[in-house]
């Protein structure tokens, strides 16, 4: 059954036939309803592809209390980003989502671009500290001046919270260091965010060592 929502000029939710209108943030979403499935009507390649999505799911609920995610939901347009976080880092994972690479796993998204020549790496031998350089190309684009250079750190799998370094995207280098935590340093995310957060860059993957 569907509702009529805000009178008969309202959007509709529920089920319609076959089709099921739902909302999420400003847009009104229609989909085909799904059909029921038996536990063994799944091929093999069908089951790989679920447990894989599910790893990906499974990342983005660890990164629910992380600011970064707001990136999605400005990025996407639609609450929470969810889609696009998927569709983004889907290819970063084994077939059966058992593995991932970190080097093509993206944790942030947006406009804003990454500067020419960013480059990072650990300083004098210690993951904890390190160092990073890039051209100021401010004023190209969406780059502004006052872009604020964060870092996330990733520990055996696990991933930080996002992180200002102090640094802006007119300094053109950073000494970061970062906040103690359980695990080995694999290695860390760099991304911009505009001065009012209302903006992000991709994130670039720097391995440690």
């Amino acid at each position: 059954m569907a509702i009529l929502k805000g009178g008969v000029d309202g959007p509709i939710s529920g089920l319609v036939g076959t089709v099921v209108c739902y909302k999420v943030g400003d847009a009104n979403i229609m989909r085909g309803k799904m059909r029921p499935r038996g536990k063994d009507s799944w091929s093999d390649k069908q089951v790989l592809h679920r447990k894989r999505i599910s790893s990906v799911g499974s990342l983005w609920k660890e990164l629910s209390k992380n600011p970064v995610r707001s990136s999605w939901k400005i990025a996407s347009g639609l609450w929470p980003g969810y889609s696009l976080f998927v569709k983004t880092n889907l290819a970063a994972f084994s077939a059966d989502g058992t593995q991932v690479d970190l080097e093509y796993l993206h944790l942030s998204t947006g406009p804003l671009p990454l500067p020419h020549q960013f480059k990072a790496s650990v300083s004098g031998g210690n993951p904890q500290v390190w160092e990073a350089t890039w051209l100021n190309d401010s004023g190209k684009g969406l780059a502004k001046l006052k872009d604020e250079l964060l870092v996330m750190v990733v520990r055996d799998g696990k991933f930080s919270d996002l992180i200002s370094t102090g640094s802006k995207r007119s300094d053109q280098s950073a000494s970061i260091e970062l906040p103690g935590g359980e695990g080995t340093v694999q290695g860390i995310y760099l991304l911009f965010a505009s001065d009012d957060k209302s903006s992000y860059s991709m994130d670039q993957f720097f391995v440690a060592g």
